[in-house]
């Protein structure tokens, strides 16, 4: 059949299909943003969002190490409030959350 040629010249030339993970889809298709770092956050839509808290094993986790005022690549669903994701300026990625609000 016509699919089986196709597949058959797809191998010898030796093309492996590949399959996108949702978090690299996701990573692609959000909408995309600049927010500037204050202490750690972001300010996305009115709600503040940050990353891992700090350790002793990892002092670079979330936003925490990066200066006031630095601008970030933010990519988010619209449409979800939990999928946000920060790009950071070394190409690195953190994935951020809301954060809890006080009374």
């Amino acid at each position: 059949s016509p699919m089986d040629e196709l597949w058959r010249a797809v191998k010898k030339e030796g093309f492996v299909p590949r399959f996108l993970s949702e978090a690299e889809v996701d990573f692609v298709l959000l909408a995309r943003t600049t927010r500037k770092v204050q202490r750690g956050r972001i300010l996305l839509n009115h709600t503040w969002y940050q990353g891992e808290p700090l350790s002793e094993d990892n002092l670079e986790a979330g936003l925490w190490h990066l200066p006031d005022k630095t601008e970030i690549e933010v990519r988010y669903d619209p449409f979800d409030p939990a999928k946000v994701i920060a790009v950071l300026p070394d190409g690195s990625i953190r994935y951020l959350h809301p954060v809890d609000v006080s009374s």
